[in-house]
């Protein structure tokens, strides 16, 4: 499978926002910030797996507000939407179609990864 093309992933108005934070002879403010996004919201989608198995309304919904702003800032905003949805599933205290959301932000969580990675220093 191809990389996504990161302007099809990501909203690149606020990767270059974050880009224009950079400072000359710095190491590089983006490139850490995509590798905390990136372990964390690994371990927030594992606990949205969890949390969907294991039938957690609350969990579910504190991990996907969680990634909906982490996504969010770092331009992820197809990610955000998801998880947005997933909590409004959450605070309704409803599991209905959370399994197929799950499995759209896991997939929208590695096309991200995919984007942001291709966009590092």
């Amino acid at each position: 499978m191809a990389d996504p093309d990161p302007r099809c992933v990501l909203d690149m108005s606020v990767v270059e926002s974050l880009r224009a934070l950079e400072e000359e002879g710095r190491a590089s403010l983006f490139g850490e910030l995509v590798e905390l996004f990136v372990a964390d919201a690994r371990q927030q989608v594992r606990a949205l797996e969890a949390a969907l198995s294991g039938g957690d309304v609350r969990s579910l919904e504190r991990s996907a507000h969680t990634l909906k702003s982490s996504s969010a800032s770092l331009g992820a905003t197809q990610m955000s939407a998801l998880c947005f949805e997933l909590e409004r599933l959450g605070r309704a205290g409803s599991l209905e179609g959370a399994a197929d959301l799950v499995r759209e932000v896991s997939k929208a969580y590695r096309e991200a990864c995919e984007a942001l990675e291709s966009l590092r220093p």
